[in-house]
């Protein structure tokens, strides 16, 4: 994959609640999420090579440390699991080599959970 040979960083961005929604303006769901967060709240982005996404992290250092085996299952979800919603695809890809680098960064536990992962 041409993105784990460029070994593109992934770099957290902080912004205020008026940039998120400007920044968002054509994504209706992107819109509610941030609407919908405490008016205090941090709001984070993650920016890799040309891809800005809203996200709490952490991530990998970068991409080099990524190896997509498998598209592991193609789902249909709506949006905010009610059926009265949006439908959406949902892609899930099986990951590999993530777990042998666990020892470089303290949140990788954390990270792998959240992205459904079990730790052994």
């Amino acid at each position: 994959m041409q993105i784990v040979k460029e070994r593109q960083d992934f770099e957290r961005v902080e912004v205020t609640r008026d940039e998120a929604l400007s920044m968002f303006a054509e994504n209706p769901f992107k819109e509610e999420i941030i609407r919908g967060l405490p008016q205090d709240a941090t709001i984070s982005l993650y920016r890799c090579g040309p891809m800005v996404d809203l996200c709490h992290g952490p991530h990998l250092p970068n991409t080099g440390l990524l190896r997509a085996s498998a598209v592991s299952a193609m789902n249909r979800a709506f949006w905010r699991a009610d059926v009265n919603r949006e439908p959406l695809q949902v892609t899930s890809v099986f990951l590999t080599k993530i777990c042998v680098r666990l020892h470089l960064m303290p949140e990788y536990p954390d990270l792998l959970i959240s992205l459904g992962m079990v730790l052994i």
